[in-house]
């Protein structure tokens, strides 16, 4: 979260961070083939073919932990930035985050709670994570 806020919102000018951003910034995440299990020394290939883009790092991030299976209010560092009102790039408690899916030439909008997960094998000290459920 520091760095995105920096990268985003510091003024070099001023030297200092403002709170409004100074900066459109690009995430892109290339998930063509991932990793899965004992990463990143000794992690097994998985093969999901996708790409991912956003202006918001925290709903990437969220995006990515989705699709792995993880539950994002079991990672402290992902929710924090999408809902810790400390974070300039957190959104409203309430704001429900949508995506635009893209696969065979058709776009649909969906809410991130209702991205499908693609079933990762999590490492051993990430299975409590994994849980959709509180």
């Amino acid at each position: 979260m520091d760095l995105n806020h920096i990268l985003y919102f510091y003024n070099i000018e001023k030297t200092q961070l403002e709170i409004t951003p100074q900066r459109s910034v690009i995430t892109i995440v290339d998930g063509i083939v991932s990793g899965q299990s004992e990463g990143p020394l000794t992690p097994i290939d998985k093969a999901i073919g996708i790409i991912i883009g956003g202006f918001n790092p925290a709903i990437v991030d969220a995006l990515m932990a989705e699709i792995i299976g993880y539950n994002i209010s079991r990672i402290p560092t992902v929710y924090n930035a999408l809902y810790n009102v400390k974070s300039l790039i957190s959104l409203n408690r309430n704001e429900e985050v949508f995506v635009k899916w893209v696969e065979n030439e058709k776009i649909e909008e969906m809410p991130l709670s209702e991205v499908k997960s693609f079933d990762f094998i999590p490492p051993k000290f990430w299975q409590r994570a994994m849980s959709r459920k509180f």
